[in-house]
C-alpha cells in the first residue's frame, strides 16, 4: 500500500487528497495575506501622502475681505457662544494669513463642533464638522 500511494503521489500527485488540500489552504491563505498587505501600502500611502491629498480635494482655508482690525479670540469666542447659546466655545484657530477666517471649536457635554468664523466681524460663515467625542 504505501509503495502504491508514493507511486501515484509521483506519477499522478495532483489525485492526492491531501496535496489537493495543502493546495487549497495554500491559495486561499495567499490570497489573504496579499489582500492584507495591499490593503496596508495604500492606507500607508494614503498617511504619507495626506497633506497633497487634501491639497488636490480642495481643502483650501476660505478667504474674507477684511475691513478694520481683528477680533481678539475672547470677542471671537463671544460671538460663537452668542451664536450657539447651549455650546461653550474653546479653541480658536486662526489662518496663516490675516484674510483667512478663523475656526472656533464649540464644546457641549463632549460633543464638538467648528464653525468658520470671519475674524474682524464675528460673523459665522460656514459649519465644518460634527465630532463626537469623550472629553
Amino acid at each position: 500500500m504505501a509503495s502504491s500511494l508514493s507511486q501515484r503521489w509521483l506519477r499522478q500527485p495532483q489525485t492526492i487528497w491531501l496535496r489537493r488540500a495543502l493546495f487549497q489552504v495554500h491559495l486561499w491563505t495567499g490570497l489573504a495575506l496579499g489582500l492584507y498587505v495591499v490593503v496596508i501600502s495604500i492606507s500607508g500611502s494614503a498617511l504619507v501622502f495626506r497633506d497633497r491629498i487634501f491639497k488636490s480635494l480642495g481643502n483650501k482655508p476660505r478667504t474674507v475681505a477684511i475691513s478694520g482690525p481683528l477680533l481678539a479670540d475672547g470677542k471671537l469666542r463671544g460671538f460663537a457662544e452668542k451664536a450657539f447659546p447651549r455650546y461653550r466655545a474653546g479653541y480658536v484657530f486662526r489662518g496663516k494669513q490675516r484674510e483667512q477666517a478663523s475656526i472656533v471649536v464649540l464644546d457641549r457635554n463632549g460633543k464638538y463642533k467648528q464653525e468658520l468664523f470671519d475674524p474682524a466681524h464675528g460673523a459665522i460663515l460656514k459649519r465644518l464638522r460634527m465630532a463626537t467625542a469623550s472629553a
